[in-house]
């Protein structure tokens, strides 16, 4: 809570004074966005070595996003898939990044869809 002073317009000759307090919002110091990294191959290893290397090159181009490289990005664990024609796999891996200037939330995101991003799950 931050006081403040307010001064309502006199009237007549005399003059009215209020005090008290008001809740200032925050600036918003980080913004949080999920990337999805996808990978599709005639066979799980090859698509699991493809998504891997991709979130590779997504993790190492949000490093200059963040303030902490170690907690601001997470990298989750390969999910895979028989993929929808059945004649492959899908594999999938989400990386979670805190872009730490909100301004740059754009240059980021290019970066990271550079790097092989394929989707955003949420912002």
């Amino acid at each position: 809570k931050v006081g403040f002073v307010a001064l309502v317009a006199a009237i007549g000759a005399s003059s009215l004074t209020v005090v008290g307090t008001a809740d200032l919002p925050k600036p918003i110091d980080f913004v949080e966005v999920d990337f999805e990294v996808e990978a599709t191959a005639n066979t799980a290893v090859a698509a699991i070595s493809a998504v891997q290397k991709k979130a590779a090159g997504v993790e190492k181009a949000m490093q200059k996003f963040v303030e902490n490289k170690e907690e601001d990005i997470d990298v989750s664990q390969v999910d895979v898939d028989v993929d929808e024609e059945g004649k492959g796999f899908t594999a999938t891996i989400e990386v979670e990044v805190d872009v730490a200037d909100p301004s740059k939330l754009g240059e980021a995101i290019d970066a990271a869809f550079k790097k092989g991003a394929s989707d955003i799950l949420e912002i």
